[in-house]
C-alpha cells in the first residue's frame, strides 16, 4: 500500500542538522504511513553514512552525481514520491509530531488540494520567537488565483503563501507542474516562489486551498543558510536566480492565459525584489546594474506603484458598495490610506476616524479624529478599512486582540 504522505528532504552541505529533521519525522504520529525521501544534492558531507545509521524502511535515499540546486532537488523528490500527499522539509528544520496527521485529516475531510500551517522561528540559542509576517491566519477554500494575487499585489513575498515547507500538497496536483518545470537550471533562491505559483496555476479556479493555525514547523535561523549569505558571489547568484524565477513564472502565465493584471503585479514584485538585492551590492557592482536602477526608479516604481494603488482602491470601494456601507474608519495614515481617503470622500461615504497602532503628532485630518488603537479597547467601531496592501492579516489580528467591536473589517484581501 502506498504511503499517505511523502516527506522530501533536500540536503546540500547541511548534514550536521539532518538527523534532527529525520528524527522529527520518524517521531510523527503518522509515521507508519509516511515515506521520507532524502535527496543528496551532491553534498560534500557524509549524508549517505547518516542514512545508513537508520534501520527504518520508511527512508529512501537518492543522490545527484552533480549539484543541481534546491529546485531540482525538490523536483527529484517529487518524481519519486509515492504518497497521496507531499510535504517538503528543509534539512535544518524540524516538525512537530502531530502536524502531518492533523493536515492529512483536514485535507481529506474537506477535500483540499493544499493545506498550509503555522510555524515558529528558532535560533541557534534555542530562542523561540514569532514574526507577524509569517503568521498564517486560518482561511478556507481559496483559489490559486486568489493566492497569486495576494503574493504579487501585496508585494509581501510572504513565506506563508509561497514557501514549500509549510504546506501539505496533493501529489497529483504538484505532479501536473513537472512537465513545464523539467528544464529549470540550477536554482536556489526564490525557487519556492516558482513552485508555489506553478501549483496555484493548476488550481487557478479551484477553491481547494486552506490554512490552519496549528504550529507544525520549527524554522531554524542560522548564518549558514543560503538566504543569509550575502557575499558578492552569492548576491550575484541570488540576482540571477530571481531573474530566472520571474522568467519562468511569466512563461507559465502565458501558457495558462492568466489575468492580464497579474502580469503587472508580477513586474512590480520582480523589480522590488531585485532592487532589494541590488542595494546590498558594493558600489562598483551597482554600476554594472546602473540601467536597471534608472529604469526601476524612474519608470517602474512610479508607474507600477500607481497601478497597484488604483487597483487596490477600486477593490475596496467595490466592497463598500456591495455591503452598502455609509460610514467607515480607516486604519493607517500611509500612502494607500490617503489615496483611499480621497476616493471615499468622492463616493459620499462618511469617514468617522483614522486609526493608528501608535501615537501621532496630529490629532485631526480635515477635522477627522486620529485615534490610537490601544485607546479603543472594547469600543464599537462599526466598519474598519485596513489601508494596507501587505499587512492586512497582522492588522486584523491587532484589532481582534484589542477586542474592538466591529461589524465589518475590509481590505484588499480578506
Amino acid at each position: 500500500m502506498n504511503p499517505l504522505i511523502s516527506v522530501i528532504i533536500p540536503v546540500y552541505n547541511s548534514e550536521q542538522y539532518l538527523p534532527r529533521a529525520i528524527n522529527s519525522v520518524l517521531n510523527s504520529s503518522l509515521i507508519d504511513n509516511i515515506e521520507i525521501i532524502v535527496i543528496d544534492d551532491a553534498s560534500q558531507g557524509n549524508c549517505k553514512e547518516i542514512i545508513k545509521q537508520y534501520s527504518s524502511q520508511n527512508i529512501k535515499y537518492i543522490r545527484h552525481e552533480k549539484n543541481k540546486g534546491l529546485f531540482q532537488a525538490r523536483y527529484t523528490g517529487i518524481i519519486n514520491a509515492q504518497g497521496e500527499y507531499i510535504a517538503h522539509l528543509d534539512s535544518d528544520d524540524w516538525i512537530e509530531s502531530t502536524i502531518y496527521e492533523t493536515l492529512y485529516t483536514y485535507a481529506k475531510k474537506n477535500n483540499q488540494d493544499i493545506v498550509m500551517f503555522n510555524m515558529r522561528n528558532v535560533d541557534n540559542q534555542n530562542k523561540i520567537y514569532y514574526n507577524s509576517h509569517e503568521i498564517i491566519f486560518p482561511f478556507e477554500n481559496k483559489t490559486g488565483q486568489n493566492l497569486i494575487d495576494e503574493i504579487l499585489l501585496a508585494n509581501t513575498y510572504s513565506w506563508t503563501l509561497h514557501a514549500c515547507w509549510n504546506k501539505l500538497i496533493k501529489t497529483n496536483t504538484i505532479k501536473k507542474t513537472l512537465k513545464d518545470l523539467k528544464n529549470v537550471p540550477h536554482l536556489n533562491l526564490a525557487e519556492d516562489l516558482l513552485w508555489s505559483i506553478s501549483i496555484y496555476l493548476q488550481l487557478k479556479d479551484t477553491p481547494s486551498i486552506s490554512a490552519i493555525d496549528d504550529i507544525g514547523l520549527n524554522y531554524y535561523i542560522h548564518n549558514d543558510s543560503i538566504t543569509k549569505n550575502n557575499s558578492i558571489k552569492n548576491l550575484t547568484k541570488k540576482i540571477s536566480d530571481t531573474k530566472l524565477v520571474y522568467f519562468y513564472i511569466k512563461k507559465l502565465f502565458n501558457k495558462s492565459e492568466t489575468n492580464p493584471k497579474s502580469y503587472k503585479y508580477l513586474e512590480r514584485t520582480k523589480y522590488y525584489e531585485l532592487n532589494s538585492l541590488l542595494k546590498l551590492l558594493p558600489f562598483h557592482k551597482k554600476i554594472y546594474y546602473f540601467s536597471f536602477y534608472l529604469s526601476y526608479n524612474i519608470f517602474y516604481k512610479i508607474y507600477l506603484d500607481q497601478f497597484v494603488l488604483e487597483e487596490s482602491g477600486n477593490i475596496v470601494l467595490q466592497k463598500l458598495k456591495e455591503k452598502n456601507i455609509q460610514n467607515v474608519s480607516i486604519y493607517g495614515l500611509g500612502t494607500f490610506s490617503m489615496y483611499l481617503y480621497e476616493k471615499i470622500k468622492k463616493s459620499n461615504i462618511d469617514i468617522d476616524s483614522f486609526i493608528l497602532s501608535h501615537s501621532s503628532e496630529k490629532n485631526l485630518i480635515d477635522n477627522i479624529p486620529i485615534l490610537k488603537i490601544d485607546d479603543l479597547k472594547e469600543k464599537n467601531i462599526p466598519n474598519i478599512i485596513i489601508a494596507s496592501i501587505g499587512s492586512y492579516q497582522q492588522i486584523k489580528h491587532h484589532i481582534k486582540i484589542n477586542k474592538i467591536k466591529t461589524s465589518n473589517i475590509l481590505g484588499v484581501f480578506e
